[in-house]
Formats: C-alpha cells, sequence, structure tokens
C-alpha cells in the first residue's frame, strides 16, 4: 500500500502512465476463477517506479501471470515531473520497506 489514493495524487498534481510494461504468463486462468492480484514496489530511480504484479488462483495459489510495470510521473497537463515528485517517492520508499 503506497499510502495515496486517487484524491492525494489529484491533490498533488501527480499522475502516472506507465510507460513499459513486462508480462509473463504462466498459465491460463478461467472467467468464473477467483483470482488474487499482489502489487509491491520493487525498483525506484529518480525518475521511474516499478511495480511486480502477480496475479494467481485465490484456491490453489497457482501463478497466473508476472507482470512488472514501469511508471513515471507527470502532472495533469501532461508535463513529466524530472524526478520523482517527494510525496510519490516517499511513498514508495516506505511500500519497498514492508
Amino acid at each position: 500500500d503506497l499510502g495515496l489514493d486517487l484524491k492525494s495524487m489529484m491533490e498533488n498534481d501527480i499522475v502516472t502512465p506507465v510507460t513499459n510494461i513486462n508480462l509473463r504468463y504462466k498459465s491460463s486462468a478461467k472467467l468464473d476463477d477467483r483470482i488474487i492480484i499482489e502489487t509491491s514496489v520493487t525498483k525506484m530511480t529518480p525518475l521511474t517506479m516499478v511495480f511486480t504484479q502477480i496475479i494467481k488462483s485465490k484456491e490453489t495459489m497457482k501463478t497466473y501471470i508476472l507482470a512488472e510495470v514501469e511508471v513515471v510521473a507527470v502532472n495533469g497537463e501532461g508535463k513529466i515531473y524530472r524526478r520523482l515528485p517527494d510525496v510519490l517517492k516517499l511513498a514508495g520508499e516506505r511500500a519497498m520497506q514492508e
């Protein structure tokens, strides 16, 4: 949990578009399968943040998808921040320590 909700992101004029995604397909899920999506912050640079996501079966814990999602921070007008805003950087650092 980054501790940032949509409202606080908007108040701080931060939008985080995906710039790169790497998906590794492991197994098929069926339409009625109950799934769990685990998300963690696994890497930060001055400009980007990388989330790792694991999508798996709630019943068997079998992994369906592994994903790495890289985002940058932009303001509401679409201008890229040259460094992650402090509020986002601190939230990411806290999440990596958990």
